[in-house]
């Protein structure tokens, strides 16, 4: 049986994958981590991870950037694999996680779905095979509680799609704007992101690929928090056991793509 910690279970994603660890006979979660302190009593939260002596196969992280320093000062402390499923983090803060790496097996990925990360393969391809012709651009839809925008799964899309052309040898794609108030999102890598948050959403993706006379639409939806819980217990299963110090990025890295 596995045996996880849960950080951030007091927020919205922390209680699903709290609610569905509980619900799957092979995962038991031994405990919490929130800054909020007592959850609904299913099992001990701990508003530091220092606070916590027991043991775990893994850590799965949906807090906030503000609790990075905590959970890799545990993961180095404690070698327990870190699978951190949070995203905004400033550059610092992904050079402190690189560095942890070093002592303990940590896993980050902008999106859990399984689907985004499919996604993200695929207009990989595109990309490079579409060629100069096509425009591309992102458009990101989220809950209006997310508080960073554009999305990291966004970001992180944008440059695979430029990495991608790079190693095909194309060029930047066009973009003949010469005043923008804003309108036109944020430019990531080359390539125009843009964010809509709305109540009624949850995380929705779609890229865009438009040539004379015709438009190719690569889309993910996730249309309820508990499609990310594949992933995450994919990337647990993973880390678990005799995992050495690293770092993966991504889920790609366990998918047969």
């Amino acid at each position: 049986m596995l045996k996880i910690i849960v950080s951030g279970c007091n927020g919205h994603m922390g209680r699903v994958v709290a609610g569905l660890c509980a619900a799957d006979p092979q995962v038991e979660v031994v405990a919490g981590f929130d800054v909020m302190g007592a959850g609904d009593g299913s099992f001990p939260v701990y508003a530091s991870p220092a606070q916590f002596q027991g043991k775990a196969d893994a850590v799965i992280d949906f807090s906030s950037p503000a609790a990075l320093d905590g959970l890799l000062e545990f993961a180095k402390t404690t070698k327990t694999p870190l699978v951190l499923a949070t995203t905004g983090y400033t550059p610092e803060q992904v050079a402190q996680i690189g560095a942890a790496a070093l002592e303990a097996p940590i896993f980050r990925s902008a999106n859990m779905s399984l689907g985004i990360n499919v996604l993200l393969e695929l207009v990989k391809k595109a990309a490079s095979v579409l060629g100069d012709s096509y425009d591309i651009e992102i458009v990101e839809r989220h809950h209006r509680r997310k508080v960073d925008a554009p999305s990291g799964t966004a970001i992180h899309t944008a440059h695979g799609i430029a990495e991608a052309r790079k190693a095909a040898g194309l060029a930047p794609v066009p973009d003949a704007t010469e005043t923008d108030g804003g309108s036109r999102g944020q430019v990531v890598d080359g390539i125009h992101v843009h964010a809509v948050r709305l109540r009624g959403l949850n995380a929705h993706e779609e890229v865009l690929f438009g040539n004379a006379g015709e438009q190719l639409t690569i889309r993910a939806d996730s249309f309820d928090r508990t499609s990310f819980m594949p992933g995450v217990l994919l990337a647990v299963r993973k880390l678990a056991g005799d995992a050495p110090a690293g770092l993966t990025i991504g889920l790609d890295h366990f998918l047969d793509l």
